[in-house]
């Protein structure tokens, strides 16, 4: 999903770039390091919650706390900002069915 948006973004924002042009742009944003990375900046592992045996494997941060988590997602308005310094801009954004129900219905779920 991430790869689709950021090509979205990429095409809609660079007309006069080439296909390969745009590829490799893209490729260089969504891969395993780049994104790692930015998952450190933004402190991401202290707002997932994971099983017991991905936490114990290194998956997520140890002073992660379920009560962080809980009281970010019971906000009614997540935001999410990217920063690809090119200044602002607005953008589509495409995303996995959260709707109230949706997150009602799985919110006490734990693997």
């Amino acid at each position: 999903m991430l790869q689709l948006i950021t090509a979205e973004h990429l095409y809609e924002h660079h007309p006069g770039a080439t296909e390969g042009e745009l590829t490799q742009t893209r490729s260089s944003m969504v891969n395993t390091n780049t994104l790692a990375q930015l998952a450190e900046e933004l402190d991401l592992g202290s707002y997932l919650y994971l099983g017991k045996g991905i936490a114990k494997g290194g998956g997520r941060n140890p002073s992660y706390r379920e009560e962080d988590g809980q009281r970010v997602m019971k906000q009614s308005e997540i935001i999410v900002r990217v920063d690809l310094h090119r200044g602002n801009a607005d953008a589509t954004v495409w995303t996995c069915d959260l709707s109230h129900d949706y997150v009602s219905i799985n919110a006490d779920y734990r693997s």
